[in-house]
């Protein structure tokens, strides 16, 4: 189990996350939606022990670890990608992590900055597989990437779910509920779900869809 209780998180002297409650259990694919700004990156990064809450609890039962995937897909420039997965593995359980989530291995002793956007995505979930932290908090995984790869994707993400608590952020509506009819609003610094029965309902939805949109409109990044 995963629990937030009471989360508060000021940046740049505004207080983007301010009561935030919530449990996260296996067995699921949590999509959390909200605007541009809306705070799901600090969320995520809060909740992997990368940045400390102002007030509240991030709690994880069994003194599981976290550990969050960033949007950017950053890694060391100048080492190539078994070179990288050398410092966390063997070379045997890196090639079949790699293999797993479609790393072509052509790429395998090419350094990892030269290596295509999806790649690198993909070289981030081989990562989780190795490292296997109880919850994975995935920021924006499937919104800037193609067709292909969120049906690579999705299958390994739906596996690991029954062991792992998975988090993935979105700022689409449509791929959120592509991973789970549930949905997680993160709006005003709190959570909230909207069950796939609300979601049925014309004025939620668009609802919703405008408070997506709002991010956009405003030019916030």
């Amino acid at each position: 189990m995963l629990q937030l209780a009471n989360l508060k998180k000021i940046f740049n002297r505004t207080e983007m996350i301010t009561d935030a409650n919530y449990i996260f259990n296996k067995g699921e694919i949590y999509p959390v939606i909200g605007r541009h700004g809306s705070g799901k990156t600090l969320l995520c990064e809060c909740v992997a022990g990368l940045c400390k809450p102002n007030a509240g609890k991030v709690y994880i039962s069994d003194n599981g670890k976290a550990m969050m995937v960033h949007e950017d897909a950053t890694f060391p420039p100048y080492l190539t990608v078994m070179e990288y997965l050398s410092y966390m593995c063997d070379t045997k359980t890196a090639v079949e992590a790699c293999e797993r989530v479609g790393v072509p291995h052509e790429v395998f002793n090419q350094l990892i900055s030269v290596c295509e956007f999806e790649v690198r995505k993909r070289l981030q979930i081989a990562v989780i597989l190795i490292k296997k932290p109880y919850v994975m908090a995935f920021d924006a995984l499937f919104d800037y990437c193609s067709e292909e790869f969120f049906n690579d994707m999705f299958p390994i993400l739906d596996e690991m779910k029954d062991e792992h608590i998975i988090i993935v952020t979105s700022g689409n509506i449509d791929v959120a509920r592509t991973l789970s009819d549930d949905v997680v609003v993160l709006n005003n610094g709190e959570l909230n779900m909207v069950s796939g029965e609300s979601f049925e309902i014309p004025e939620i939805r668009q609802a919703v869809v405008e408070l997506l949109a709002e991010g956009e409109e405003d030019g916030i990044n």
